[in-house]
């Protein structure tokens, strides 16, 4: 693949799926093209594990009503284990529920660039096709489904989403969330066209992909670009990542409420994806420009909406353990003041230069990759927590249950901010990176900017004490 078109291919790949992970970095893989070390784990080129229906037969009109509580093979306690847990609320019939609108196996999902190269620019435009799949249905009440099976991953999965949409519920109860479709092993493929001419002469290069290893949310946009259907995805594994990895990114419920977490972030701040045309993991508009607002905005918001995931995942399950950090190990677990290299998380001028392009990344084998907005947005995450926390301790915990049900609420009011500034701030279109993350920060900032907070603002995020109260 020439250079041009890996980064491209990058950037696109990147910028669209939601990654629970380094699981590059934990199996020990080469980068593709030496280049954004994630995307080994976000397209990868081995082979796909086949999945199977155990009960092909089970039909609709003899789903059950109500799945109630049922064992399933999950990830608990640092081991796969058959355990008891409350699926109470989903239909047999598709796994319908308050949050899912249906559930669907083995759909095709077709992701394609066009796109125009030339020296001074490149410009693109997206399109997907999406055939429908069975609709997955389940039969016999009490039924324990074979680990390996299609059913038990869907179930196992849906209780991960199930602990993320309860904790907004508790929280905000009034409001009610966009229904989500769930796409179990759809066979997803990445397409590109990329033309570019040389000395007069038109050059197309075709390149075609197929996603596995992964787990993502995602949107189809409607036809007048304001509207459409949110979905939630567990693609295959590979045979080649199962050898050295087999726990599957579905037995971690701290994946699926991760990647439910945005999902939360879409549905209180939904004008992002209006504004712009691309909006950190999702695109809206047919047209993507290179602009310097769309590599700014958009990789803020994106490095923002990982670190809202993050910690969405971590309060799901109301326990000082944060599940996001057994499942990575250090980078990601909120809790952890620094990376698994040692160094410390911190939002300053190196981690935002590099990610925001400003600077060239460290060529140091273990040096963290700020090049990845779920590295920037661990930071976030890492650093709301401490700051939130200190509140809680000296302020809130009279009106919370838990430091969780408040780090939850806070978050929340955040977003619906975040949502307003995106509306009515033009400047979004002129700011640099290290300006647009401090501008976004800011309301949580103002809310929190207590003597006892800003040591931490001051540690975590050094850049954004302009923004504040703390100067």
């Amino acid at each position: 693949m020439n250079l041009r078109l890996s980064l491209l291919f990058s950037s696109l790949i990147l910028m669209l799926l939601s990654s629970c992970g380094e699981v590059s970095k934990m199996l020990g893989q080469k980068p593709i093209d030496g280049d954004h070390s994630t995307m080994v784990s976000i397209v990868n080129t081995g082979t796909p594990k086949t999945y199977k229906l155990h009960d092909p037969d089970c039909r609709e009109e003899n789903a059950v009503a109500d799945l109630g509580t049922r064992s399933i093979w999950t990830y608990v306690d640092g081991k796969i284990q058959l355990v008891r847990v409350d699926l109470s609320g989903f239909s047999g019939k598709g796994l319908a529920s308050k949050f899912i609108k249906n559930s669907y196996f083995d759909s095709r999902i077709s992701l394609g660039y066009d796109c125009e190269i030339s020296p001074t620019s490149q410009k693109c435009r997206s399109g997907n096709g999406y055939t429908q799949g069975q609709q997955l249905n389940f039969c016999g009440a009490n039924k324990i489904y074979p680990r390996s099976s299609v059913e038990n991953a869907a179930l196992s999965a849906a209780y991960g989403m199930k602990k993320a949409y309860l904790m907004q519920q508790k929280i905000d109860p009034k409001k009610v969330l966009e229904k989500i479709t769930f796409e179990v092993f759809p066979i997803s493929t990445i397409k590109i066209i990329q033309r570019t001419e040389d000395n007069g002469e038109l050059i197309e290069h075709h390149e075609t992909r197929i996603m596995t290893d992964n787990a993502y949310w995602s949107f189809n946009k409607s036809e007048d670009n304001k509207s459409g259907n949110s979905y939630i995805a567990i693609i295959p594994h590979s045979e080649e990542r199962d050898l050295l990895f087999p726990i599957k990114l579905w037995e971690q419920p701290a994946v699926m409420s991760h990647e439910f977490g945005h999902h939360i972030f879409h549905n209180y701040a939904p004008s992002v994806a209006v504004k712009n045309s691309i909006v950190g993991l999702y695109f809206y508009d047919d047209a993507v420009n290179n602009t310097q607002r769309t590599k700014v905005f958009d990789k803020a918001l994106s490095a923002l909406n990982e670190g809202v995931a993050d910690k969405w995942s971590h309060i799901s399950f109301e326990s000082g353990n944060d599940p996001m950090g057994q499942w990575t190990l250090r980078n990601r677990d909120v809790n952890k003041e620094d990376f698994d290299t040692g160094t410390a998380k911190k939002l300053d001028h190196y981690p935002l230069g590099v990610y925001f392009g400003a600077y060239s990344a460290s060529s140091l084998s273990n040096d963290v990759n700020y090049t990845d907005e779920h590295m920037i947005g661990a930071i976030t995450a890492h650093g709301i927590t401490k700051l939130l926390s200190i509140k809680f301790k000296d302020k809130a915990q009279s009106l919370y249950s838990t430091v969780e049900t408040y780090i939850g609420s806070e978050v929340l009011s955040w977003l619906k901010s975040m949502e307003y500034l995106i509306t009515t701030d033009d400047g979004f279109d002129y700011y640099d990176g290290q300006t647009t993350m401090n501008v976004l920060l800011k309301p949580i900032f103002d809310k929190h900017s207590e003597p006892s907070q800003c040591s931490v603002i001051k540690q975590v995020f050094p850049l954004s004490v302009n923004y504040n109260k703390c100067r």
